[in-house]
């Protein structure tokens, strides 16, 4: 069985090895529960990402969400990544690992006016938002208005409908998110 993160995570004989030391003996050595990592697998991941970018202007951010242990997040910043993250205390972190406010990008609809305004006086790179009018809604001119400025990137969406194809049976109105209904329902609005 070919696992994830393969061929430095793999099954052999019945056991679980990582980049050639087995789960087992880590375990022994450090106790349970433990959690274990491939650096080779990580450095793997993200030089394909880094090798399809070069030569285009773009920031490669790891999705804190992810995994949020700052051991993780001090990997990723020591080669160069920058950070999406999601809330308040995703940017605390970033922050305590010595993560580049600069290359923070703030994601999310779920953003108080205290994040917003903490994440402006830290210099994040900028905001993306699922609309527009949330710029309005969720208060970043009243953030923006204690001093300081952002970028703010949204989400654009082609407009396609979406139909079952096997079951006669309706999803959710908001879930097909790429209909031109849902545009102003999910998205606030259409663009143009």
């Amino acid at each position: 069985m070919t696992l994830p993160g393969a061929p430095e995570i793999a099954e052999r004989d019945g056991q679980l090895f990582v980049e050639g030391v087995a789960a087992v003996d880590l375990a022994r050595r450090f106790g349970t529960p433990l959690y274990v990592y491939s650096s080779a697998a990580m450095a793997r991941a993200l030089a394909s990402y880094q090798r399809a970018l070069a030569g285009r202007d773009h920031l490669l951010c790891y999705a804190v969400k992810a995994n949020s242990t700052l051991a993780i997040l001090q990997w990723f910043a020591e080669r160069g990544a920058g950070f999406d993250i999601v809330s308040g205390g995703e940017l605390e972190r970033v922050l305590a690992i010595g993560g580049d406010p600069a290359r923070i990008v703030f994601s999310g609809v779920g953003k108080t006016r205290a994040e917003m305004a903490r994440a402006l006086a830290a210099g994040v790179h900028c905001f993306n938002v699922a609309s527009y009018r949330f710029t309005t809604i969720a208060g970043l001119p009243h953030a923006t208005a204690k001093g300081g400025t952002s970028r703010v990137t949204t989400e654009l969406a082609p407009i396609t409908e979406c139909r079952p194809i096997v079951t006669p049976l309706s999803t959710h109105t908001l879930i097909p998110s790429q209909q031109s209904s849902s545009m102003t329902t999910r998205r606030g609005g259409d663009i143009g």
